[in-house]
Order: C-alpha cells, then sequence, then structure tokens
C-alpha cells in the first residue's frame, strides 16, 4: 500500500518536535491557496483560443495545470479525511 507522506509527518521525523506541526499547520495553506489559484490560472490562459492557436505546447501546458489542480485538490481531501479519522481514534 502506497502512503504519501505529509509536510507534518517529515518535518516531526526531521526535528523530533511539536513545533514542526505548528510551522506545517501555518504554510500548507498558503501553498494549497497558491497552488489552486496558480494552476487554475494556468488552465485558463492556456485554454484561450489564440494561446492554442499560436502554441503547439498550450495542449500539454492545460493537461500539467489540470493534473496538478487535481493532485491538490485530492492531497487536500486525503489531508482532511486522515486528520478527522486520526481525532476519532
Amino acid at each position: 500500500m502506497w502512503y504519501v507522506l505529509s509536510l507534518s509527518d517529515c518535518l516531526v521525523a526531521a526535528a523530533g518536535g511539536g513545533g514542526a506541526v505548528q510551522v506545517d499547520r501555518a504554510v500548507t495553506p498558503i501553498w494549497y491557496i497558491i497552488g489552486v489559484t496558480g494552476n487554475a490560472l494556468s488552465a485558463i490562459v492556456w485554454m484561450q483560443r489564440r494561446m492554442k492557436a499560436n502554441n503547439s505546447s498550450a495542449v500539454y501546458l492545460v493537461a500539467l495545470s489540470v493534473s496538478d489542480l487535481l493532485f491538490l485538490l485530492l492531497h487536500f481531501v486525503q489531508v482532511a479525511h486522515r486528520s478527522q479519522y486520526s481525532r476519532r481514534v
């Protein structure tokens, strides 16, 4: 079974303390906001008709931004589910 480590898992393992978790809780939402906003804007720009007409790579760049956007959204769902499950146990 594959398990995706979150930033907090890596920081806690490296630092060995609870301060890293606090940093992760503050920084991770910023990364999600920047990533979702940037990838959504990138997809919108590359999907414009004149961008596709002048640039043959636009299709690949749209696919990249959409796949990155889906990854961010699914990763958020996974982290939220895992944190909700860990509170119940």
